[in-house]
């Protein structure tokens, strides 16, 4: 069994606790250093640090009111044109520290005037020694490929930090702030029990885990970040393809993943398509798919429903069902002989120089 990245995940409601309890020493030299206001923030990562980046670019824009994007280090010369150096902050998010392509495109933007905040679990790491400003990652150790606790604490550390930056700056509103930290501390009470719940539910369906061939993931503003970091933990642990769509997008065109054996992996994060939602789970199940529900919504009881406490904010999903995913890694792993705990390939980033 994936000993460790099961320990990974229950520790991850201690260390949201922690990042939440101590954010104001936590981001304090960072606000300090950033002083300036800028028009606009880039936040660019790869692999689980890219989704990280989006749903903090998306969680900026509806804060802060702040224009913000996230992009893949490799896809920045554009950008690197048309914005100012005066106006633009770079924010590098990589757990390690030491992604080759984050590691170029500091070293290109900087050299372009641009100010750059590192935002690492590793203040010696190359990134970090790059950049102008540095932000701690408080995750703790996992040594585990498929990460579980770095992920969420570096949402959350990007979460924290922007909040800090807009109090800093005078943007957003204040009791938009206050009641978002409310319901994020209400999420932390939860995880435990949501833990434990959704490591009953995989218990319950590792004869499934074992046997699905591909997982069609869909879920809805926000919460779509924890469904494409979902696909990515069960393709990393499973070894098995695994997609995440938009929810209308995915009524618009990609139907024909409908068939007898297939499993759709759905996450209503909201009201607004609740009910369509469970139509397609009802007319997908009659066509025989092989459906999970993971959701916090209320929602009709069934033996493929996973019922989670929380918030109906999709900026949490992160923190209430993405959990569930990174438990499914583990019992779908060990029911098919995967240890995940080692990486399948020890040399893939050496050959391929993708981590310095």
């Amino acid at each position: 069994m994936a000993r460790r990245m099961l320990e990974y995940i229950k520790e991850q409601p201690e260390v949201w606790r922690k990042i939440t309890d101590d954010r104001e020493s936590l981001f304090q030299g960072a606000v300090e250093k950033l002083q300036q206001p800028v028009k606009r923030i880039v936040i660019l990562g790869s692999g689980s640090s890219y989704i990280a980046s989006m749903a903090a670019a998306d969680f900026y824009g509806k804060m802060l009111g702040l224009e913000a994007a996230a992009v893949v280090p490799t896809r920045l010369d554009g950008l690197l044109r048309l914005l100012n150096p005066d106006e633009t902050l770079l924010i590098a998010v990589s757990q390690s520290g030491r992604s080759t392509s984050t590691i170029d495109a500091v070293k290109k933007w900087k050299a372009c005037g641009f100010r750059i905040l590192a935002v690492t679990a590793d203040e010696q790491s190359p990134v970090a020694k790059e950049s102008d400003v540095h932000q701690f990652i408080a995750c703790g150790e996992e040594t585990v490929g498929p990460k579980t606790k770095g992920m969420t604490a570096t949402v959350l550390t990007l979460y924290l930090l922007g909040l800090a930056l807009g109090s800093a700056w005078n943007l957003g509103d204040q009791g938009a702030s206050d009641c978002f930290l409310e319901e994020l501390n209400q999420a932390i009470d939860a995880a435990p029990a949501n833990i434990e719940k959704s490591v009953e539910f995989c218990r319950n369906q590792a004869d499934l885990l074992a046997v699905m061939p591909h997982v069609t993931i869909l879920s809805e503003d926000a919460g779509y970040y924890a469904a494409q970091e979902g696909a990515l933990k069960l393709l990393e642990t499973l070894y098995i393809p695994a997609v995440a769509y938009e929810f209308e997008e995915y009524l618009h065109g990609v139907n024909n993943t409908i068939a007898p054996g297939m499993c759709h992996l759905y996450l209503p994060a909201g009201e607004k398509n609740a009910k369509r939602m469970a139509a397609l789970d009802h007319y997908t199940r009659e066509k025989g798919c092989v459906n999970f529900i993971i959701t916090v919504l209320d929602w009709e009881e069934g033996s493929h429903v996973l019922k989670l406490s929380g918030n109906q904010n999709p900026y949490l999903s992160i923190f209430e069902t993405l959990p569930a995913f990174q438990v499914m890694s583990v019992f779908g792993s060990e029911r098919r002989n995967i240890d995940c705990d080692k990486p399948k390939f020890p040399d893939f980033y050496g050959v391929l120089n993708t981590k310095a």
